[in-house]
Parts: structure tokens; sequence; C-alpha cells
């Protein structure tokens, strides 16, 4: 634990501002905090309460720096947080002349300040205590992190965006839910990166690794070509990740029964459509995986479901066309959600984007058409930019960015850009493109707080390194029952011969070839395959797709996983209690090596036993010397499975 600073808290509230909603400020000894309380609020029920920490930029001589920023600044310019049953509090950090100084950036919250502003908020508010959250954005995230490690008892669930964290003690956070944000791009503090601290992808993974996981699985939402920056647009929910229903839904320690979420993003209007859509969707399932995708179009065309979590879909006749998407989890429960597509004809005089154009620094590389290939080795990807062609916008118009299932990548106004609107600003410092497919729509405003909503544009581009030998739209996966089913979407199959799917169990480093399939005799703009898996195995299941060239050359797809847990996936042990010093393990597995470990009463392991794939499904092993008592046998193949031992005296 690191050395912690000693506070004396004043049990006086000292309100003396008051901004937009219920939002005042207070004070716990010497340090000032911004707290909302929600209507519904009146002291008789126990709410939730989250705690904010600001990042380096809030740091300054008076709590005004903290108001705008962050969830502060999401809280005064949004009414739909007096509908959300918690309390927030945000602490802040009186520190130097100005906002904004770069000498903050070194600053480190103190985590013991942090834990006395929260026994102060519980003293004078009725505060759950098994429900206290947090959440941070950079510097104070990366001190969210550290009061995690300091006081693992205390939150159920964080949201850290773009921090980073010290790893050697990760594994003491098995009572603590993580959803985690990071920009996929981010140069100042890396998904992966770093020495003494690590970014969140890698801590998401050290923790999922963990002997004594997370009660619920860690979660990180890489955003797709993203900066150090996004967390703006998820505390709106404009982004369409609502961390605000994950985090209420918790519960402490208990691993089950959680409702998938999944969003389409907001309703949108489009002229003539010249291409078919591609919709994406975000889903998510906290505890499990999404093993269906119910997807309905109700308009003048109908369309197939896809089944899929993206649909492509040709919506030419103008019309509208309610969208939507109900998800299925491992556990049977469902969630939908809807969005409304707007065909139109014409929209003489609405705000629109009629076009959306590539360049390259200040070079204009012509307009993109649907589903282009651009080669990143031909390029500089930090000089690549999307620029939208508008009409009818005046002075005071915006712009709305989405990339993919990030709803709102980045909003401009006339404020806030050079000389076009533009995905990357025109600096660069929101965008840069990575390998994979982006599919992004830009829609028009006809003011700078995106209520007057216009005329959209869509394309769908995917970033390669080198030449492909074909164009890989889509690659996905779902599962029912004992079967799996692949799901992969391709155009311009030149010279394409064939594909080979790999099919890898409890980890994607050992994957095995488990067919062949042709491709189809007659190409189609968009040409769409599916292949049944039967009998798959119990535990998590990586799949990776590659395709083969006619002379040869091969190009492999991104590697995706999916859980695939039944009534009898577990093991079999017998005879229990334990007979002769000896017991049988039977997996159902089907697959390799398996790592077993023998826990007693006290959490302590006694022995470890690895099995290989060559002893086959029945493995007989060894008790000889283990005091008698109960045990329990932890194996992990992908899925965490515990059961329960006795041995007897002999």
């Amino acid at each position: 634990m690191r050395l912690l600073i000693k506070l004396t808290i004043c049990f006086t509230l000292a309100y003396s501002t008051s901004y937009a909603l219920n939002m005042t400020v207070g004070t716990a000894d010497t340090v000032e905090y911004l707290i909302f309380t929600p209507p519904s609020y009146d002291g008789t029920q126990a709410y939730p309460l989250l705690v904010y920490l600001h990042g380096a930029q809030a740091i300054g001589p008076d709590i005004s720096c903290s108001v705008g920023k962050g969830l502060p600044g999401a809280i005064r310019n949004n009414s739909f947080f007096n509908d959300i049953p918690m309390i927030i509090v945000a602490p802040h950090v009186k520190k130097g002349d100005k906002c904004s100084s770069l000498d903050n950036n070194d600053y480190e919250w103190n985590t013991a300040m942090v834990n006395n502003v929260i026994d102060h908020i519980i003293s004078n508010y009725n505060i759950n205590e098994n429900r206290i959250f947090g959440s941070g954005i950079s510097l104070g995230a990366k001190g969210l992190w550290d009061y995690v490690l300091d006081y693992p008892d205390r939150m159920t669930g964080i949201v850290p965006f773009s921090g980073n964290a010290p790893i050697e003690d990760i594994c003491s956070l098995d009572e603590v839910a993580v959803w985690a944000f990071h920009g996929e791009v981010d140069g100042l503090i890396p998904p992966t990166g770093g020495t003494d601290r690590k970014g969140s992808q890698t801590v998401v993974n050290e923790l999922n690794n963990c002997s004594n996981s997370p009660y619920i699985p860690a979660y990180l939402t890489l955003l797709t070509s993203k900066g150090h920056n996004g967390w703006d647009q998820v505390y709106d929910l404009s982004s369409g990740y609502n961390i605000y229903e994950w985090l209420l839904a918790l519960k402490r320690n208990v691993s089950t029964d959680y409702t998938p979420l999944v969003n389409l993003g907001p309703d949108k209007s489009f002229v003539n459509p010249p291409h078919a859509f591609n919709i994406k969707s975000f889903a998510y399932d906290p505890n499990g995986s999404i093993v269906n995708y119910d997807w309905d179009v109700d308009g003048p065309v109908q369309t197939t479901n896809s089944g899929q979590p993206n649909l492509a879909v040709n919506l030419s006749t103008p019309g509208n066309y309610n969208v939507t998407l109900t998800v299925t989890d491992n556990e049977g429960n469902t969630s939908s959600d809807q969005a409304v597509i707007t065909v139109l004809s014409s929209a003489a005089s609405a705000p629109q984007i009629t076009e959306l154009r590539l360049y390259h620094g200040n070079t204009d590389l012509g307009p993109i058409t649907n589903n282009q290939v651009v080669n990143l080795d031909s390029y500089d990807a930090t000089l690549l930019d999307v620029v939208a062609t508008t009409a009818n916008l005046n002075a005071r118009a915006s712009v709305r960015f989405s990339l993919n299932n990030n709803h709102n990548f980045t909003s401009l106004n006339d404020n806030n850009i050079n000389s076009a609107y533009s995905i990357g600003n025109n600096n660069h410092k929101s965008y840069i493109p990575t390998p994979g497919q982006h599919t992004i729509t830009a829609t028009a405003y006809g003011d700078r707080n995106e209520i007057d909503q216009g005329i959209s544009y869509e394309v769908t581009l995917t970033y390669s390194n080198g030449p492909l030998p074909i164009k890989l739209l889509d690659f996905s996966a779902s599962v029912k029952g004992d079967k799996v089913t692949l799901y992969w979407a391709t155009t311009e199959e030149i010279n394409n011969s064939h594909f080979e799917i790999y099919q890898g169990l409890g980890n994607a480093k050992s994957m095995d070839k488990i067919a062949e399939i042709p491709r189809v005799s007659h190409q189609q703009e968009i040409n769409r395959y599916s292949y049944i898996i039967e009998d798959v195995p119990c535990g998590k299941l990586y799949y990776q797709l590659r395709n083969v060239d006619l002379d040869g050359q091969q190009d492999l797809s991104e590697i995706i996983h999916i859980k695939h847990v039944k009534n009898n996936c577990s093991a079999r042990i017998y005879p229990n209690p334990v007979i002769n010093n000896s017991f049988v393990y039977e997996s159902r597995t089907h697959n390799s090596n398996t790592d077993l470990i023998l826990i007693n009463s006290s959490g302590m392991a006694v022995r470890q036993y690895t099995i290989s794939q060559a002893e086959g499904n029945k493995t007989i092993l060894d008790t000889s010397g283990i005091p008698p008592g109960i045990y329990y046998l932890q194996s992990e193949n992908g899925v965490l499975q515990t059961q329960k031992l006795v041995i007897n005296p002999q």
C-alpha cells in the first residue's frame, strides 16, 4: 500500500455555489468537491454513490476549474442525469494559480484524501455502501486505479478512461467490476504501454487471467482510431455506451443473471442513399456472451435477418425503416434497441452532408466510395482524414461523426474547426486510421447543440497493411446449443481460392485447422458465407479465418472469441469422497492440456495437476499425503470451474 496522508474531515457541508441541475459545492475539511443529487433523493432511501476523479486540466486554484470538464460538464449540460438514481461527487485538487497548467501533469491523486471524502459523503447522505462506484479520466483514471488497489473492498465497480495502473497487485481486485475505455492510438498513455504502470488493455487482460478473476470479467472498450480523449461523449451518452446502466446493475460478488446492453445509435435521415448501409451495433453482456442477434427491419422494403452483430441492408426506397435489434445472452436474458432510418427523395433546404472525401494532409484524394480499400503502406496514417462536404449549414451549425459502434466519435461546430468539418478536426489529433473496417457516418445539424438534426451520409472503407487477397468486410460468430456458426462477408474476391477456418480452445496461441471452404462460384458485390461447427467443446473458443489466394498468398482475419457454456460443461470427479488416495478426473472439453489446482478450505493451494491431451478424457489423480478435509478443485479452459472434493480419513 502506498503512503497515506491522514486528513481530518469536518462533517459540515459548505454550499457556496449552485450550478445547472442539482449540483452544488461542498467541503470536506479543506477539500472542495462538486456533488450532484437527483431530484428523487430525499434521504429516506440509500442511494448509490459515484466518485469522479478529474484529469490534470481541472487542477487549479478553485473548483471552477472542474465545473465544465469531464463528468461535471456532462451533468451541467444534460437533464437525463435527473433520472439516474445516483449521487455523484467530484473532489477537486486545489493546486497552482491557474487551470490547465502543464506543471500539474505529474500530480498523483492522494487516495487517503479520496477515501476521506467518501467517508464524509456517507456521513451526510444516505449511501448504499455496497454500491459505491468510481470513474476518472487520464490522471484521474490513474488515481482511480491507485484508489481501488489501496482500498479494494470499497468500490463495487469502476469506469476508468485512458488510465494506467501498476499490475503487481492487480489480482487483489477480484471484488471490483471493471469497464475500461481507452483510445486505440493514445500516444500519451498507450493502451498496452508503460514500464511501472500498464495501459488499460494490458491491465484488463491481466485481471481476467488472475486465478481469482473478478466476479464478472473485466471489460475493455478500445475506441477505434481514437487518441487521448473520448470520455465526454461517453459521459453524455452520445457515444452509445451506457456506463450508468451498467453500474446500477452491478451486484457485489454476484456473477450471474446480468441483462446485456445493446445500442444502435440515434435516428438518422438520408437522401437517396447511393449504396447499402452497414448498421453497427454495440452489444455487451457483462457476465457472459451474446449468443443470438435478432434483427427486424420494418419499412417499405423488408430485409433478411443476419444473425450477426452488424447488418448490411439496402434501404433505397423512400420511407421510414424501423430497425430493431434484440440480443440474447448465454443465460437467456434479452435486450432490444431500435433506431429509425428515414430515406428521403430530396431535402433541398435541410442542413446535410452530401459526400465524404479522403484527405492526406492538404491533398484531396477524392470522394470515398463504399467498401473502398485504402492501403496504409501508401500513406502516413497521421495525415489521413475524412472531410464532410456540406450543404445548407449556417454559421452556427455543427456536424457529428460516428465510427463503427461509437456513435459520437467527435462533434464539431464553428468554434472548433479550422477550415472544414472533418473526423480528424483537420489537426489529426482525433483520428488516426488503423487497419480494419471503418463505417463512418457524418450528420449535419442546424445548431451548435445538435438538436436541429439534418441529413446524414455514410460510407464504409477498409484500411489495410499491404495487398489483400480479398476484401474481408466482416467476421463474427454465434453459439446455440452445441453449435457455433461462423459468418463472414467479402467483396472483390478476384484471386481468392478458398477459406480455411481455425479453432482454438482456452487460448488463441494454439489453433487447429477444422475446415476448408471453397469460394462462391457466382460472385456478388458482397459475398456472404456461414459455416456451422457441430458438437463444439466447452470453454472459451477462438476462431480465425484464413483466405488463400490462387498464387498461394494468404491473409489472416482478426481472432474472434466466444464462450460456450452449458449444463454439462463441468468435468466429473469421482469417487467423491476420495477412495484409496485417488480419484478420477473426467474432462468433457475434448481438448488440449488442462491445469488443475486443489485448494483447501483456507484458500491455499495444496497440489497442482497438469493433464496432457495424450492422457485422454479420464485421468487418475493422486491425493496421497493430503490431510482429510474439504477441498476445491479448480480448472480453467476459458471458463473457470470449481468443484468440491472431500478427502476422508483412510
